[in-house]
């Protein structure tokens, strides 16, 4: 009698027992599931957009120009220089997309950059940031600040104002690694903002050809000269003919990008990204195409009264455009 009491009673502390350990490997198993993917537990409501105020006036493509898994967001382009709009946006701050650990990644192409590694088991880059509240390595929560919109970085200095994005799964260290999340697609995903489309023309294989003026032309500078006083501008100055407004003609066929406040002026960038060339032309460019049109060269892009300064790349790299 004992032992059959006995038997009862350890077959109930053994059910018991068995019963607590697939519970506790359920939970384990939800927990393993919850860290491979926890910004699948994480609603869309507890991220931030990566931009502070109002996002009626952004403007970003679905994608980056060279290429690259990453988003530029700045102000739209139809806002000329010195509006209100403009220069409110040049004063916002970008924000923590979801609490995390904040540390600074400064970096010659990047400028003064932050990376985030999130609770949602992300990495998060923001780059060209023209200050950060971020000077040590801190934990921040989502929607603080983390700096403000800028243009620093070696190529950015002379672009428009705009914050470079980009996300990675896990929490990535150092300056090698690679984003691999859209982040286009994240910010529609999570916040259901579309970017501006770009063209879906195709368009052929071209090498630049020429300088951006038709007809006669004079060299203030050449590749040799500037690139002597500033490589990072290595180029050719050329200058109208004669006095008046003259057109401004695109010597590349591709996809066209303009940013109408840098330092040098109005700038038109041209991009034929199947051949990897670029083309750049900065200078009091008036400019008759829309940003992210397709343009063939000798079409006209705009006009100029004044000196323009040419710029040719070839895979990221600068090209005597009279090679």
């Amino acid at each position: 009698m004992r032992s059959s009491i006995s038997t009862d009673s350890g077959s109930a502390v053994t059910a018991r027992s068995a019963t607590g350990i697939l519970v506790a490997r359920s939970l384990l198993f939800v927990s393993l599931l919850v860290l491979a993917c926890p910004a699948e537990s994480i609603r869309a409501a507890d991220y931030a957009f990566p931009i502070a105020g109002d996002r009626g006036v952004l403007w970003w493509e679905e994608e980056h120009w060279d290429g690259n898994l990453a988003v530029d967001i700045g102000i739209h382009p139809g806002f000329a220089p010195g509006t209100p709009e403009r220069l409110e946006f040049y004063e916002r701050d970008v924000v923590a997309v979801i609490s995390g650990e904040a540390s600074r990644l400064d970096n010659p192409r990047g400028g003064i950059a932050v990376l985030l590694h999130g609770d949602d088991n992300r990495t998060y880059y923001y780059a060209h940031l023209s200050e950060s509240t971020i000077n040590e390595p801190r934990r921040v929560s989502r929607g603080e600040p983390l700096g403000q919109i800028g243009r620093t970085g070696t190529w950015t200095q002379y672009l428009d104002p705009h914050l470079h994005f980009a996300i990675a799964a896990g929490h990535q260290h150092g300056f090698h690694w690679a984003a691999d999340i859209n982040p286009v697609t994240w910010i529609e995903r999570t916040f259901g903002l579309a970017p501006a489309r770009t063209t879906t023309q195709a368009y052929p294989l071209a090498e630049p050809s020429g300088t951006p003026l038709f007809g006669e032309y004079e060299t203030r500078e050449s590749f040799v000269e500037t690139e002597a006083g500033n490589p990072l501008l290595a180029g050719t100055t050329v200058v109208p003919p004669r006095p008046g407004r003259v057109a401004v003609r695109a010597p590349l066929t591709g996809i066209a990008r303009i940013h109408v406040d840098t330092p040098l002026g109005t700038r038109v960038q041209i991009t034929n990204a199947r051949a990897a060339w670029s083309v750049i032309i900065s200078g009091a460019i008036d400019p008759i195409i829309r940003h992210g049109e397709l343009v063939y060269r000798e079409s006209i892009v705009g006009f100029t009264e004044g000196p323009l300064h040419y710029m040719t790349f070839h895979r990221g790299r600068p090209v005597d455009p009279a090679r």
